[in-house]
């Protein structure tokens, strides 16, 4: 067979324009049973294309031109196409590798890149489970009547059974022999006070103990045996971002367990004397007196407060330290009352020509607008100008950390605090006293 194609040079698309006719003829003339010779007349660019081949061979010659003009195509968009997308690529496997899509670059992830998020997520699902078994059981729901005879509460409307209290709140349990602590605003103007465990076990209390500028409060219940006391961590070790757990009773519904991260750290409130963590872990009326967990379990703050214009949970909660909320009920559990100490200094945020001027490093710090004559700041030599960076051997932050570390430092007892001056370190001794 030999077949004569010529005009080659010409693109091959205006070609390919007369395989509809080149195909008809082929059923033509297959139709016609010739089963010897055909002949095919196709006019491309003023050149005539003859060839004479068995029907066969046509129908080769007529699929390997539409397979050229598939790839022709196929370039052309690929071309115009901001991303080009694989006419081979096979159906997912299941339907959670079609929709695990990576956003960066707009590919389905692979299958073993799917395994491995969900492991991942997996693995953080299983730490807060951990973290929440560790810390629920010391977890009290504490409910309050404020009246001599109450008829309940808001709350009751969810059917809890609670009929003739009229607040509700959270607590932790500090020591295995039944001392709670929890918030002042919890168990304010209580008649009557009740606690119940996680097994629902209820105990009155008593022996409580308030102090309202640190809305912090302890009671205590009597028990036969030990209870599951919490543990603590660190509050300071703390860093915008890290994973905590909001556990309490909101709305009365016990052990309630919800998730977030610190959202803000050293956060004044006109509320509380000292300032607070901020988190997104959802607290709503009820969570009040509970803990704010890490994922180790360990409490470090005290759930107190939301900012919100609708009175429920809007994505910004606030918790007292725990470093601080300890120290509140040592005081309150030794003295009764809680001694703050003060150092007879103004501070403020470090200017920033000071800092430039001084090069100073991004380790933070509290600037010394002026001190009080005769005061511990002035007896120790701090001097306006100084820039405390440590005190008491923990790192200065701002201010406000400054001020946190002063209310709840010993009083009467000499503690190290480490300035720079003129550019220079040095450590002074200073002896807080008890603020009036």
């Amino acid at each position: 067979m030999q077949t004569i194609i010529t005009g080659l040079d010409s693109p091959v698309v205006p070609l390919v324009r007369t395989l509809a006719a080149s195909r008809s003829a082929s059923q033509a003339v297959s139709r016609a049973g010739v089963r010897s010779t055909s002949k095919l007349i196709c006019q491309t660019n003023g050149k005539i294309v003859l060839g004479v081949v068995r029907p066969l061979c046509l129908t080769l010659i007529c699929f390997g031109l539409m397979q050229i003009m598939d790839m022709r195509s196929q370039q052309a968009m690929a071309q115009t196409n901001a991303t080009a997308v694989s006419d081979t690529a096979q159906p997912p496997s299941t339907l959670v590798d079609a929709a695990d899509k990576d956003l960066k670059n707009g590919r389905t992830t692979s299958p073993e890149e799917a395994q491995h998020n969900r492991a991942s997520a997996r693995e953080l699902s299983r730490a807060f489970r951990d973290a929440a078994a560790r810390a629920v059981p010391s977890v009290v729901t504490i409910k309050v009547r404020t009246k001599e005879s109450a008829a309940g509460g808001v709350l009751d409307v969810i059917g809890s059974g609670d009929a003739g209290f009229d607040g509700f709140g959270s607590g932790v349990i500090v020591t295995e022999e039944g001392l709670i602590l929890t918030n002042n605003h919890v168990v304010k103007d209580g008649k009557h006070i009740e606690v119940m465990l996680l097994d629902g076990r209820q105990f009155t209390a008593h022996d409580v103990k308030a102090d309202s500028p640190s809305d912090l409060a302890i009671l205590r219940i009597d028990v036969n045996e030990k209870l599951p006391a919490a543990t603590f961590g660190n509050s300071t070790e703390l860093n915008v971002g890290d994973w905590v757990l909001a556990i309490g009773s909101p709305f009365n519904l016990h052990s309630t367990v919800s998730a977030g991260i610190i959202s803000s750290k050293n956060r004044p409130m006109d509320l509380i004397k000292g300032s607070v963590l901020q988190t997104d872990a959802a607290v709503n009326p009820g969570n009040s007196g509970g803990p704010l967990i890490d994922l180790d379990g360990n409490v470090v703050g005290i759930n107190t407060a939301i900012s919100s214009s609708s009175g429920t949970f809007q994505g910004v909660g606030f918790a007292i330290p725990v470093n601080r909320a300890i120290w509140v009920k040592n005081e309150l559990a030794e003295r009764g009352k809680v001694r703050r100490g003060r150092m007879g200094a103004q501070v403020g945020s470090i200017p920033l020509d000071v800092s430039r001027q001084l090069d100073l490093p991004g380790t933070g710090g509290a600037y010394v607008v002026s001190t009080v004559p005769d005061r511990s700041a002035d007896k120790a030599g701090l001097m306006p100008g100084d820039i405390v960076i440590s005190f008491d051997n923990q790192r200065v932050a701002d201010e406000a950390e400054l001020a946190d570390m002063i209310l709840a430092s010993p009083i009467d007892e000499a503690i190290d605090m480490t300035i720079i001056r003129s550019g220079e370190r040095m450590t002074l001794k200073i002896t807080l006293e008890a603020a009036k």
